[in-house]
C-alpha cells in the first residue's frame, strides 16, 4: 500500500498524543482544588487537596476516551459505505454480533491495572512511569507461554533479559533519587506500576484468547472494553459512597472540576488524547509498518523524559540514560526491529518482509494506551 502524503503528521500524532496523556495525567496529579469536604465560599481559607487522590477518576476518562474508538469505527464505516467499499469482517464488524459480554473480563484487568497505576504516577516520575510499562513484555511472555503455549525464539528470550535489566536500571535510578513535589514516593510508585502491568498482562492473554476464537476488529475491542470499564469504575465509586470516609468519593473529585477547569481541561485532554492514540496507531498500521510503530513507540519514554527535564518534573539521573537504552534494545530485539543474523535465527519470512508473528505481544492489541509493544492496537 503506498504511503499517502500526510503520513508524517500521523507520525507526529502518535508520539504527541501518547506522550500527553502521560504528561497531562502527571500534571493533574498536582492539581489542587476545594471539594465537597471543605469550605468553598471562602477561596482564601479552603484548604485544597490534590487531584492525584481520585486515581478512580482518571480511569474513567480514560475509558470515556476509548469509548470515543467506536466513533471513530462507525465513521470509517460511514466511509467505507459512502465510496460503496465492502464491509470486512475483523475491520467493521465481528461475527456472531453481539457478543460484547466477552470484553468484560479483560476490562476488568483493565479497570483495575490502570487505577493501580495511576496512583503510581501520582508517586514516581512520569518518564519512570512509562519506561516501566515496558515490562509487560516480560510478563506477557511468561503468561502467554504458560496459558496459550507460545512459543519464542531465543533472540526473544535474549530481548526480554536485556529489557528486564534495563528496567531494573531505571529502577534502581529512580529508588537512589531523593524523592521530589514530583515524585513523592518513587519506591512505592515503581511497585504499584509493575503489580498494574502484570494485571495487563493478564487482559492480554484473555484479549489473544478472544481474538483467537472471533476475528475482532481493533477499534470494536478498544471501545467495549472502554464501555465495560466505564460500568465498572463508576460502580465501585458509587459504591463508597456508602462509606462513612471513603478512600475515594466521586462528588469530591467532580467537585474539584467545578472549582479548577484546569482539572477539568486535564481530563477532557486525556480522553481525547487516548481516541487519537489509538486511532493513529491503527493508521500508522494500516499504511507504514510494525516495525516504525514499534520504534516509533519506543520514542514516547524519551519524550517524556525530555519534557520533564525541561519543566523541571525531573531531575537528571544518570543511571536513566542506560537503563532507557537497555529497555528500548530489549524491546527491539524482541520485535526484531533490530536484529543479529550472525547470531540468531530469525526463521521464514513473509512476502511483506514482515517478521512472522507467533505471540500475543505482536498478533494481539494492548490496551493500554502507551506501552511499547503494539503490533494491532493500542491503551491506556
Amino acid at each position: 500500500m503506498d504511503v499517502p502524503n500526510w503520513f508524517f503528521i500521523v507520525i507526529i500524532l502518535f508520539v504527541v498524543s501518547g506522550s500527553v496523556y502521560t504528561l497531562i495525567t502527571k500534571w493533574s496529579d498536582d492539581l489542587h482544588a476545594c471539594g465537597v469536604y471543605h469550605n468553598h465560599t471562602n477561596a482564601t481559607t479552603c484548604k485544597k487537596t490534590a487531584f492525584g487522590d481520585h486515581p478512580f477518576i482518571q480511569t474513567i476518562f480514560m475509558f470515556l476516551g476509548e469509548v470515543l474508538c467506536l466513533f471513530v469505527l462507525h465513521v470509517q464505516i460511514f466511509h467505507a459505505n459512502l465510496k460503496g467499499e465492502t464491509l470486512e469482517e475483523g475491520i467493521h464488524f465481528m461475527k456472531p454480533e453481539g457478543k460484547v459480554w466477552m470484553f468484560m473480563l479483560p476490562a476488568l484487568c483493565d479497570t483495575t491495572a490502570c487505577t493501580i497505576m495511576n496512583v503510581g504516577l501520582n508517586l514516581t516520575y512520569a518518564s519512570v512511569w512509562q519506561m516501566l510499562r515496558g515490562s509487560i513484555v516480560i510478563f506477557t511472555a511468561f503468561v502467554s507461554k504458560i496459558a496459550l503455549r507460545t512459543t519464542y525464539r531465543a533472540y526473544q528470550w535474549v530481548g526480554i533479559a536485556v529489557l528486564a535489566g534495563g528496567l531494573a536500571v531505571v529502577g534502581l535510578a529512580s529508588v537512589l533519587h531523593k524523592s521530589s513535589e514530583t515524585a513523592s514516593n518513587p519506591t512505592l510508585g515503581a511497585i504499584l506500576v509493575i503489580i498494574s502491568v502484570f494485571i495487563q498482562s493478564l487482559q492480554v492473554t484473555f484479549e489473544e484468547f478472544i481474538i483467537e476464537k472471533h476475528n475482532v476488529p481493533a477499534l470494536l475491542i478498544v471501545g467495549w472494553e472502554g464501555i465495560w470499564g466505564t460500568i465498572f469504575s463508576t460502580s465501585v465509586l458509587s459504591s463508597l459512597l456508602l462509606w462513612n470516609n471513603p478512600p475515594e468519593d466521586i462528588r469530591d473529585g467532580f467537585m474539584m472540576m467545578a472549582h479548577n477547569p484546569q482539572i477539568l481541561l486535564a481530563m477532557v485532554t486525556s480522553m481525547f488524547s487516548i481516541m487519537c492514540f489509538n486511532w493513529v496507531g491503527l493508521t500508522i498500521t494500516k499504511y507504514g509498518s510494525a516495525t516504525q510503530r514499534v520504534v516509533l513507540a519506543s520514542c514516547l519514554p524519551v519524550a517524556i523524559w525530555i519534557f520533564g527535564l525541561i519543566a523541571r518534573w525531573e531531575s537528571f539521573l544518570p543511571l536513566q540514560l542506560p537503563g532507557f537504552l537497555m529497555v528500548s534494545c530489549g524491546i527491539a530485539l524482541f520485535k526484531e526491529v533490530l536484529r543479529i543474523t550472525a547470531i540468531f535465527d530469525y526463521g521464514e519470512k513473509e512476502a511483506s518482509g514482515d517478521p512472522v508473528e507467533t505471540d500475543p505481544l505482536t498478533a494481539n492489541k494492548n490496551l493500554n494506551v502507551q506501552t511499547p509493544i503494539p503490533k494491532h492496537i493500542n491503551s491506556k
